[in-house]
């Protein structure tokens, strides 16, 4: 009994013995492999870093070369400036992409000294054949630009011995020029048809017609207070005065006549017509028309005074004075329409 129980305790104690030893394993290895994380970690932060710099890049010669080919027929100084300023609002690297129109001469400036070297700007035309290219300064169509970022910082490639790298970029934008052609009429028997002087010839109705016309094909534009119903202009006077006995006259311009009338009784209406002669009408009412007779039938008007009431106390023995001769029925005839100096289309 004895030898038997012996023997078994023996053969326990081997067996614990003989059992491999393992602690500490997992820590070596998850050490390796934390080391291997953050390489992979590393490197994934870098090249997206990189990436995202050449997008941005991307994006600024891109914007500066559509800028820049907006403004070439401004010229190519001009056009080359804009796409410049692009390159400054769009900067590669920074969260600042808003700079105030106070501070861009100093970001021009700043922009030069730092990147003259790295940028380049050429004009010349896009060949669609070759889909290539090519720099000319004469007319040209389109603006080239290509800009490179040597030395942007990396974050972890400096423990491999890399501590920077490079970005290129470039971009080419062109403009389709439009063909316009003027046609000019010295003879001015184009705008014979629309003109007053006409209505002999083709009668009120087709001028008026032909006046339509032109008014919409120029789009309907306001000028003045004057609607396109046909109406005589109407030159209009001094404000009336009945401390000093001055009416309120006003003169409707109706070419070879005129309609004159007076807040106060006419006494005389003196005309000078075209051919140099003048006529003296008397009227005792405060509104009348006249037009000349004899030789003055038919002839354009050109001056005339109003006598009525004591305005001649003001204005001198004829009275009050309206021109309308080549010199003058400019300013009348604006005054009379109220057109408010806004230039033609």
């Amino acid at each position: 009994m004895r030898a038997v129980n012996t023997s078994k305790r023996g053969w326990g104690a081997s067996a614990r013995n003989c059992g491999p030893k393992r602690r500490g394993n997992v820590i070596v290895l998850s050490a390796f492999l934390m080391i291997v994380m953050m390489a992979m970690v590393a490197l994934a932060v870098d090249v997206g870093y990189m990436y995202t710099m050449q997008a941005q890049l991307q994006r600024a010669v891109d914007s500066a070369a559509l800028a820049g080919a907006a403004d070439l027929a401004e010229g190519l100084d001009q056009a080359q400036a804009k796409a410049k300023e692009y390159l400054v609002r769009n900067p590669v690297g920074s969260s600042t992409s808003v700079i105030s129109e106070a501070f861009m001469a100093d970001a021009m400036a700043d922009f030069d000294e730092d990147h003259a070297e790295h940028l380049q700007l050429q004009a010349g035309e896009w060949n669609p054949e070759t889909r290539q290219f090519e720099e000319t300064e004469s007319l040209p169509s389109s603006l080239r630009v290509a800009m490179e970022y040597p030395n942007l910082p990396l974050f972890f490639g400096r423990v491999l011995g890399k501590d920077s790298f490079s970005v290129r970029a470039e971009s080419t934008a062109m403009f389709q020029p439009r063909d316009i052609m003027i046609v000019l009429d010295y003879s001015a028997s184009m705008n014979d048809d629309s003109e007053f002087s006409a209505f002999g010839k083709l009668g009120q109705s087709e001028v008026e017609s032909n006046l339509a016309d032109i008014y919409a094909d120029l789009g309907s534009p306001v000028y003045g207070n004057l609607g396109f119903a046909p109406q005589w202009a109407v030159a209009q006077g001094v404000p009336e005065d009945i401390a000093a006995q001055i009416p309120h006259v006003s003169v409707e311009y109706q070419y070879s006549s005129v309609r004159v009338t007076s807040t106060q009784p006419l006494d005389n209406v003196k005309i000078e017509f075209s051919n140099g002669y003048q006529q003296n009408f008397s009227s005792s009412g405060n509104s009348a028309t006249f037009s000349g007779s004899g030789g003055n039938a038919g002839k354009q008007v050109r001056k005339v005074w109003v006598k009525s009431w004591g305005n001649t106390a003001e204005f001198g023995s004829n009275g009050e004075y309206f021109s309308f001769t080549s010199s003058g029925i400019n300013d009348t005839i604006k005054k009379a329409i109220g057109l408010d100096g806004v230039a033609y289309p």
